[in-house]
């Protein structure tokens, strides 16, 4: 059964609509089901490591969470182009894992979001980033990439 460890609603300004404030509704919660997990989903929420937060901003409803119904997806020619264009990846599902390689990748990824976009630096320790991407839960799955 999931337990709520912690609830909050944190405040911020509006990445979407500058003139505005947000607000996200945030929980921090452990043992949660896939199934429950499900249920939260179709409810809007979204789920970063053990975070699970959806917006709840007064008086806006702009954002809206969106899932794609794998069942009855079709691609358009653009993405079949795209698959095509990926026939020499390799895609690599597991569980979520930390190790040096993927502690590099992270750090080189927001170091250039920080200067293309402004980010403040990000100094992740191995646990934060175990903690924040490769948290246990019977739903996660990690998709590795490799060029060639």
């Amino acid at each position: 059964m999931a337990k709520i460890l912690d609830r909050f609603i944190d405040e911020h300004p509006c990445a979407y609509l500058p003139d505005r404030q947000a607000s996200t509704e945030m929980r921090v919660m452990a043992d949660v089901t896939p199934r429950q997990l499900e249920a939260m989903l179709c409810r809007g929420w979204r789920r970063f490591g053990p975070y699970y937060f959806r917006p709840r901003c007064t008086g806006c409803s702009e954002c809206v969470a969106i899932r794609v119904p794998t069942s009855t997806f079709v691609m358009s020619r653009s993405q079949r182009r795209a698959i095509k264009g990926a026939a020499d990846l390799k895609f690599v599902i597991g569980v979520p894992r930390v190790d040096d390689e993927r502690l590099d990748l992270y750090r080189r990824w927001h170091a250039m979001r920080e200067t293309a976009s402004g980010w403040s630096p990000n100094p992740l320790d191995e646990q934060s980033y175990a903690i924040q991407f490769a948290q246990p839960h019977p739903a996660a799955r990690e998709i590795a990439i490799y060029d060639g």
